[in-house]
């Protein structure tokens, strides 16, 4: 992650990407360089709010971005380039995948994607999950909206709130925890 202090101010937010349970991903212009992001934007008050059986949401926050920072540069996971908060928000500022989601792709198809072309993102993914456990990384929540398209059309794997840093062989144990998506 660059080292470079930003703020709400360094950027102009564009158009909503698409919004989630805790907030939203806007494209966003970093004022000094030009280059567009995709910013998470996560309410904290709604991190604050904590049910019985629902993991502390804030400690998932932190575990997100700390994932994300171990994993930059990887190929084949979305590249966090800062984060920041203010007195509402916590802020990751993320690579722009601008061509959106599997899910939209399979569902522009519909009924008629491409078998070469799910051969070639099931290679990409396979290639990207391999990559992540040898890193100790375990996603827990791989669905087709969690996987974004590049420049290039190549997949990038985002939201990491569900993901586990592995423990060593000896102190493994298993979890009960319910995670991912309920559909």
């Amino acid at each position: 992650m660059e080292s470079k202090r930003v703020k709400t101010t360094d950027f102009e937010f564009l158009e909503t990407l698409g919004r989630g349970s805790y907030g939203k991903v806007v494209r966003a212009l970093k004022l000094d360089t030009q280059q567009l992001y995709a910013i998470k934007v996560v309410k904290k008050s709604l991190l604050k709010r904590v049910t019985p059986k629902q993991e502390n949401k804030v400690k998932q926050a932190h575990n997100e971005r700390n994932i994300l920072a171990q994993l930059k540069g990887e190929p084949g996971v979305v590249s966090l380039h800062y984060t920041f908060q203010d007195s509402h928000n916590l802020y990751f500022v993320l690579e722009l995948c601008p061509f959106g989601n599997l899910f939209s792709l399979i569902s522009k198809f519909q009924k008629n994607f491409p078998l070469e072309l799910a051969k070639f993102y099931t290679a990409q993914l396979v290639f990207t999950l391999e990559r992540l456990h040898s890193c100790g990384v375990v996603h827990r929540d791989i669905k087709p909206q969690n996987l974004l398209l590049d420049k290039n059309y190549h997949l990038k794997l985002t939201d990491f709130g569900s993901a586990k840093v592995e423990e060593t062989p000896l102190q493994k144990t298993r979890t009960n925890t319910f995670v991912g998506t309920a559909e």
